[in-house]
């Protein structure tokens, strides 16, 4: 990480107070572009998947979708703090964003896989980690999966914040459910800035990033601009093998 991004992986001390000062600030959002047609996917690989430490293999993002199917079937209380946007407007918040939902159609499903990425960057914009997305939203297992990923590669102490488009519904679900127990305490949430105002304005006054301490002028828009930046790979990854 220190090699990707020393500007923000340099530092010799960590464990920053999580709610005014956390040590590294990271973004995720997904894109349903970059896809590759099923008819290729069984092209022989070319590279070692052990060589990707930054893509993340398919056996951790199944472990971290049957941790959270776990944990939401235990009934029990949250361990954080309580819930400060009311249930409902969380609920609001979800069913606008399009990503969280289910989208697209049996037909498109067989003609792609996987069906998108999604990707972890750091707030200087540096990708750090991406995953596959084999299903029609951007469920909750793959952004657990990438903050799992990334906590374990900073000290135990490191503290976290997090943008994403639906970071609200991210942080209740994280505490309603006791998600990832050895991380919640050391991460803060927030919604990316440019995505806040379709949120409930009581959503807005909480997780927006400019009224949330911690998080500078950081907007959490950093995927938007890696995008921006990819979108001329999207014909050719049509094509493209697994490795």
């Amino acid at each position: 990480l220190r090699q990707r991004c020393p500007a923000c992986f340099g530092a010799r001390a960590w464990g920053g107070a999580v709610e005014i000062n956390p040590d590294v600030i990271v973004c995720v959002d997904g894109n349903f572009q970059h896809r590759r047609y099923s008819s290729v996917a069984d092209d022989p690989p070319l590279i070692n998947p052990e060589e990707l430490f930054m893509y993340l293999t398919l056996e951790e993002l199944e472990k971290a979708k049957e941790h959270i199917e776990a944990q939401r079937d235990v009934d029990r209380p949250a361990r954080r703090r309580d819930a400060m946007v009311p249930p409902g407007s969380i609920n609001d918040c979800e069913g606008r964003h399009n990503a969280a939902k289910d989208r697209g159609n049996d037909s498109t499903d067989t003609m792609f896989s996987p069906l998108g990425k999604m990707a972890m960057v750091c707030r200087h914009d540096v990708p750090l980690f991406l995953c596959d997305i084999n299903t029609k939203g951007e469920q909750q297992f793959y952004s657990i999966a990438l903050i799992q990923k990334l906590a374990s590669m900073l000290p135990c102490n490191a503290t976290i914040g997090l943008l994403y488009d639906i970071g609200c519904t991210l942080d209740q679900a994280i505490s309603k459910r006791n998600l990832i127990p050895d991380i919640a305490p050391r991460l803060t949430c927030a919604t990316a800035v440019f995505h806040v105002y379709a949120h409930q304005f009581t959503c807005q006054m909480v997780y927006n990033p400019r009224r949330r301490e911690g998080f500078g002028w950081s907007n959490g828009e950093g995927n938007e601009r890696l995008w921006s930046l990819s979108k001329d790979t999207i014909g050719p990854e049509r094509l493209m093998g697994v490795r």
